[in-house]
């Protein structure tokens, strides 16, 4: 895969998607945790979370709400790996 650079690092997002709120992790080059957080699963919530984040590789898992989750995202210029958990 292609290295995905912010600020000259490339950043990974993984996203445990729940039927309410899901949890995220951002991790740096090294695989370093930059950030952990909680975030609302809903379109709104996302789209105010990722649309200003640099394009970067996101990791979802499957489940009900990947579809729509990977779309937006898709959509919002990053790189999203669904995942089987």
């Amino acid at each position: 895969m292609d290295k995905v650079i912010k600020d000259g690092t490339e950043m990974t997002i993984g996203v445990d998607l729940g039927d309410k709120w899901s949890r995220l992790c951002v991790l740096d080059e090294h695989g370093e945790v930059c950030e952990e957080g909680r975030i609302a699963t809903t379109t709104d919530a996302m789209r105010k979370r990722f649309s200003t984040e640099a394009p970067c590789r996101v990791v979802i898992e499957v489940g009900t709400h990947s579809p729509w989750v990977q779309r937006l995202l898709q959509e919002l210029g990053h790189e999203v790996i669904t995942a089987h958990t």
